[in-house]
């Protein structure tokens, strides 16, 4: 094929925008989808996914080991086979079919070998890569018609454990995401060394690349799998490279064809670096040639170098656990954990304040509030919790008359608790809420930073500023995340640090940390999350002392993320109230903790 041929050819597939008209691929019923994969449509989290692995003839099979691997990082797939590709079954299995098979001694850890079953699907005849990838990617969506993200992948790969729970917790980066990749190649353009922790902790990165490669792990937001489907190059595409095939035909690579399509889309491409995956390509290739390859594809080199993947966690590690480390860090080079969107609705903020006596501080919290926060600010709800009336007179009288009509004030007749308290503002509000301690002050464009950030991500939750408390979010804590040399002394914490540590962490250079919990003294959040989750727990926790961990705990494990955030900064003035009115807050901490526990 001359190379004019090959131009126009990439010239016709870089201008083909119209969809087909032609019906959505169906299948013929298998089994129920629960019999298939029975997590899908039981799952909790919001975040389905059906996995399913091509699997190709190979000089020495790998498809077990995989298998087993991939089991181990949470999923339950399907097999998708190519004729006389596993071994003892011969060309005559056709249709689906529940095969047997004994782990190998990579992943047999017991004594005696336990037999294990697998759903597969065998090929009639030899499909080839490209066309077993669309076969393969129909059958998924057919299957599982409740799951919203699907997931090809390929027989030759290793994992780390715990991906898919890492997944259904944070799995697309951004609204606008094309394609994800848990396996990262060992290509210049895929390490991202200048944005990795010092712990070099796995997380996703765009990838800006006219051509995108390694196809050993695509999972695709269920609406783009239709799309890749229906796209005139699923049936059109002759594919593109610089070495053509014998018989003169180009290679119909996949992840090519994933490039022109998500191109013409106009979609993000996400890949996981460090990568949660392997290439995997056993040792005993070797014996066979010290240049052959595993590989099922014809002239395909062996699985090194760029093949290999870049930086691989292992497969004892928990990508769970390792990613729950990272903190994330933005950069204007499109090299982030994910793009800041903008929030979906204009909603304003509702600020939600308890409060008891101590008008003077309360006064002060309201200020800070008018003063620099009123561009995204809707209503402030001041709980008051059975105050002396001079006290709640002052505060009526300091606020300006202007504002007045931005501040409801609800009276409880005594001291209801400070959980009941914000659980009344939430009920009276219909946005996200602001949870504002009154011996607390929030520095200029606190409300707008902390809502621009809370939505980068639709499994945002919650989200906090840091302080300069010596509780959960103080510098003192996470001293080590900030251009702070070493760790301060807690007399040495006050507003000017704190300040100056959030001028390092402005856009594009946000900051944010990954955390199991928030202490409710100034915490926004999301509606969406508040209606999951449920409200603080007032009858366990009344004084809200670990109401806050509480909420967070049941928020964690519904796939909501919490997050810390070094873009702004909120004084706080710690146990000001308890101290106020005499309480023993130590005594009733331990009570508190004894709660959650049990």
């Amino acid at each position: 094929m001359g190379r004019a041929t090959v131009k126009a050819q990439r010239k016709q597939q870089k201008h083909s925008t119209k969809f087909s008209s032609r019906q959505r691929y169906t299948l013929v019923p298998f089994a129920s989808p629960n019999t298939i994969y029975g997590d899908v449509n039981n799952s909790e989290s919001s975040i389905k996914i059906a996995a399913g692995i091509t699997c190709a003839k190979r000089p020495i099979p790998t498809i077990f080991d995989s298998l087993e691997s991939c089991r181990a990082a949470g999923f339950s797939p399907t097999i998708h086979t190519e004729p006389e590709s596993i071994p003892g079954y011969s060309k005559k299995y056709e249709g689906v079919q529940s095969i047997n098979y004994t782990p190998t001694k990579k992943f047999n850890k017991t004594a005696t070998p336990e037999s294990k079953s697998a759903v597969t699907i065998f090929r009639k005849e030899r499909l080839g890569a490209f066309e077993n990838f669309k076969a393969t990617l129909r059958e998924l969506l057919g299957l599982h018609p409740t799951a919203n993200a699907i997931a090809v992948f390929q027989d030759d790969v290793l994992y780390a454990k715990e991906i898919k729970q890492l997944l259904e917790n944070q799995l697309w980066p951004s609204e606008n995401t094309g394609v994800v990749s848990i396996y990262c190649p060992n290509k210049k353009e895929y390490r991202f060394e200048e944005n990795q922790s010092t712990t070099n902790k796995p997380a996703a990165y765009q990838i800006h690349t006219d051509y995108i490669v390694a196809a050993q792990t695509y999972i695709f937001p269920r609406k783009i799998a239709q799309a890749i489907l229906e796209h005139p190059l699923c049936d059109t595409w002759k594919g593109y490279g610089k070495n053509p095939l014998p018989k003169g035909e180009l290679k119909k690579a996949i992840d090519g064809f994933i490039t022109a399509v998500l191109k013409d889309l106009k979609k993000e491409v996400w890949f996981y670096s460090p990568s949660l995956c392997q290439h995997y390509e056993p040792i005993q290739t070797n014996i066979v040639s010290p240049t052959s390859s595993n590989s099922s594809l014809i002239g395909h080199g062996k699985h090194e170098g760029f093949r290999r993947a870049y930086n691989f966690i292992g497969e004892e590690k928990s990508a769970l656990e390792e990613c729950s480390k990272q903190h994330v860090t933005f950069t204007n080079r499109g090299k982030q954990r994910f793009n800041i969107i903008n929030p979906r609705t204009e909603n304003p903020v509702d600020a939600i304040i308890p409060g008891i006596n101590c008008s003077n501080i309360t006064i002060q919290c309201l200020a800070n509030v008018f003063i620099g926060n009123t561009e995204r600010l809707g209503k402030i709800y001041y709980i008051d919790n059975g105050s002396d009336e001079f006290e709640l007179e002052q505060i009526e009288d300091s606020i300006p008359s202007q504002l007045q009509s931005k501040i409801n004030i609800i009276e409880n007749p005594e001291n209801y608790g400070f959980s009941r308290a914000v659980n009344q503002g939430i009920n009276q509000s219909n946005n996200d809420v602001l949870i504002l301690n009154n011996d607390c002050n929030l520095s200029s464009k606190t409300i707008s930073i902390l809502r621009d950030q809370l939505y980068w991500h639709p499994r945002n939750g919650a989200i906090g500023p840091i302080t300069c408390d010596q509780g959960s979010n103080s510098l003192i804590q996470h001293w080590n995340l900030t251009h702070l040399s070493k760790q301060p002394k807690p007399q040495d914490i006050n507003n000017t640090l704190g300040w100056s540590v959030t001028k390092r962490f402005q856009e594009p250079n946000t900051r944010i940390h990954y955390v199991q919990q928030l202490p409710f003294f100034c915490t926004l959040l999301r509606r969406e999350a508040i209606e999951d989750v449920g409200l603080l727990n007032e009858e366990k926790f009344r004084d809200g002392l670990a109401a806050d961990d509480d909420w967070c705990h049941r928020a964690t494990k519904k796939g909501w993320n919490c997050l810390l955030t070094f873009s702004t900064f909120a004084e706080h003035k710690h146990k000001y109230t308890f101290k106020a009115l005499g309480i023993d807050r130590i005594e009733k901490l331990k009570e508190a903790n004894t709660k959650l526990r049990g």
